[in-house]
């Protein structure tokens, strides 16, 4: 069964309350990614018309740590929509971390909501924010 960003992310913040994450958290209290339930890979029999409309969109975050940083971009991975996840420096002194998670998408404006405002959550519960979005143009 496939799973969505979305509904991974809702798993995952259901099992860990906020009281349990901080920013000061050591990285041994995130949920390890191997605990996490594996998630199928979409079929690749995806009806043509469906893929078309598909759009690869990247959503941003900034993180305080690199343990937080590779949680988050680990969990994005496991998403059916997810085409690309990656943790890496910010260049900034206060979230020095950022994901970068790439989602193939239909580009509808609630879904789109709905993916920053679970990377916000995600990203609060290690003291991090979300930081945008855009659209990634087609290779082709």
């Amino acid at each position: 069964m496939e799973e969505s960003l979305i509904g991974r992310l809702k798993m995952v913040l259901a099992k860990k309350p906020a009281a349990e994450a901080s920013a000061g958290e050591a990285p041994d209290h995130i949920v390890p990614a191997c605990e996490l339930p594996s998630i199928e890979l979409p079929l690749p029999d995806q009806p043509a018309s469906d893929a078309a409309q598909l759009v690869a969109i990247e959503f941003r975050a900034l993180l305080p740590n690199e343990a937080a940083a590779r949680e988050i971009a680990e969990v994005s991975r496991r998403g059916s929509d997810c085409a690309e996840a990656a943790a890496s420096p910010s260049g900034r002194s206060d979230l020095s971390w950022q994901v970068l998670v790439t989602l193939n998408m239909i580009p509808k404006p609630e879904t789109i909501r709905d993916n920053v405002e679970l990377i916000a959550l995600f990203s609060s519960r290690f003291g991090g924010r979300a930081d945008g979005w855009q659209m990634r143009e087609r290779l082709i």
